[in-house]
């Protein structure tokens, strides 16, 4: 589609969602073509630091522990970072109000986030190994191996929302999780400052309404 660029490692594949559509605004801003490359969240921060890659735009937030090793652009999330649980529509947890309703849950997030380390904020869980990814986590909820999974809500909305199979539970003030993190940012190597600066420039020209209509776009064309 018009939306989605070739994984230039992966011939015949592509990439979309907003990640990618905020890659392109990026690019077009700073008068760069972009380069798409699939790897594992694992290995990202490591292939950032070694030059096999030069920017991480891949929902990574920016928390004190990666600001040790890498660089952060400005947010280029819509709004301020909010964490959720998603869950099937007819599960018993699907009326929760908080957080600390999943006592005795079993819940899972993705290795190597704050996702996974989020999870035990709730008092009593039962967390549940870390996924090596989002699909995976879902194939998880889906049969049953788990009770819910957590996600920031730009992701989840992006993934379920209009999915009758699955409830994305918002949670307010004290009764959510607590988010030690700006949002999304672009990750960029310590030592590459102009480039951070670049970015920065590029990003505050991309204003918030742009960013929503982004979002949805990127929702509308995830694959159902």
């Amino acid at each position: 589609t018009s939306t989605n660029l070739p994984i230039s490692n992966l011939k015949g594949f592509y990439a979309e969602g907003y990640d990618i559509q905020m890659s392109k605004k990026i690019a077009e801003e700073m008068g760069v073509q972009i380069e798409i490359v699939k790897m594992a969240w694992t290995g990202l921060i490591q292939a950032l630091k070694e030059g096999q890659i030069d920017m991480i735009i891949a929902g990574m937030g920016d928390t004190p522990e990666r600001k040790e090793s890498i660089a952060f652009s400005d947010t280029y999330s819509v709004k301020k970072t909010e964490y959720v649980l998603v869950v099937q529509s007819n599960s018993k947890y699907a009326d929760a109000t908080s957080i600390q309703d999943f006592v005795g849950a079993t819940v899972v997030g993705q290795i190597n986030t704050y996702y996974d380390s989020a999870i035990d904020q709730i008092n009593g869980v039962i967390h549940a190994p870390a996924a090596q990814d989002v699909p995976n986590m879902t194939s998880q909820l889906q049969e049953g191996l788990v009770d819910a999974i957590i996600l920031d809500d730009d992701t989840a909305e992006s993934k379920y929302e209009g999915d009758n199979d699955y409830r994305i539970l918002h949670f307010s003030g004290d009764r959510g999780f607590r988010v030690d993190m700006t949002g999304a940012c672009v990750g960029i190597r310590l030592e590459d400052t102009a480039l951070v600066k670049k970015v920065n420039k590029a990003l505050a020209k991309i204003d918030t309404e742009t960013r929503a209509k982004l979002m949805e776009e990127a929702k509308a064309n995830q694959p159902k």
